[in-house]
């Protein structure tokens, strides 16, 4: 994967590097057929175990399951040249910022954008699918401002109770994890919704609950800290408000709401 960029398929040509992470290289690329930007996923040659592989096939499959308006979708799955790849299609708006999408819109704007995250990611919990790694920059917007729930590029699948990630691996954002997610333990929908919270957090605060200092640090905090309430940071905000997001930042997942949009739902009133 060296030298010229990849083209796969005679199809999927990749223009630029957008990024990249444990298990693969995300490109700006073009379907050469269609005439159309994509966003195309690699796995990179040092990870191309066998597991990698074979973990990289089901992702893809999980992806091109979730048929969702705020999900971005697959269009394409191959293997070639020693490479595996999927393509799927380039949302090329802004990323969520708390600075463009925080506090000063008003709560309801806020959980206007928090909304149709929380469906999408209920959408996805009911088939299976834990993301696993929810931050800003995994959400995007359309030109029409609809948010988009990007890569879940760690994801797994947990039919059957079978994980598509090596157990004791802690992937993730430290700053977006949650606590069971920084020991490694097994996760589930609830760790989703701890980040989604994360999330809400820090477009009212301006900052995450935890952060600066090192990573191992922000996860230790994860574990043992609870959070600041957001009225603490933000006078303005109800203190019944900021009581409720707690819930959805219980250090146990068991004593967080039921689901995403349950959680939204506990908020609306405020």
């Amino acid at each position: 994967m060296s030298g010229a960029l990849p083209t796969f398929a005679g199809q999927y040509q990749c223009e630029k590097e957008l990024g990249r992470g444990g298990f693969g290289i995300v490109y700006l690329g073009r379907d050469v057929r269609l005439d159309r930007l994509v966003a195309i996923k690699v796995v990179r040659d040092a990870d191309a175990s066998e597991a990698a592989r074979d973990r990289f096939r089901r992702e893809a499959r999980i992806l091109a399951s979730l048929d969702h308006p705020h999900i971005v979708p697959i269009h394409a799955f191959g293997e070639e040249d020693d490479a595996l790849y999927f393509v799927m299609k380039h949302v090329d708006g802004p990323q969520l910022d708390p600075r463009v999408h925080g506090a000063g819109r008003g709560l309801p704007s806020v959980l206007d954008t928090i909304e149709p995250l929380a469906a999408a990611l209920d959408f996805a919990h009911e088939r299976g699918v834990v993301h696993r790694d929810l931050k800003p920059a995994n959400v995007r917007f359309t030109a029409d401002g609809r948010p988009i729930l990007l890569d879940f590029g760690i994801a797994l699948s947990d039919d059957h109770g079978q994980r598509l990630t090596a157990e004791g691996a802690s992937l993730g954002t430290p700053h977006y994890m949650s606590p069971e997610q920084a020991q490694a333990l097994t996760v589930g929908p609830a760790s989703d919704q701890y980040s989604l919270a994360v999330m809400l957090y820090e477009l009212v605060a301006g900052e995450p609950p935890f952060h600066g200092g090192q990573p191992l640090s922000v996860m230790f905090r994860q574990i043992s800290e609870a959070p600041r309430l957001l009225s603490d940071h933000n006078p303005e905000v109800p203190v019944a408000f900021a009581r409720a997001l707690m819930v959805a930042l219980e250090k146990e997942p068991a004593s967080r709401y039921p689901s995403c949009i349950e959680m939204v739902q506990a908020l609306r009133p405020f």
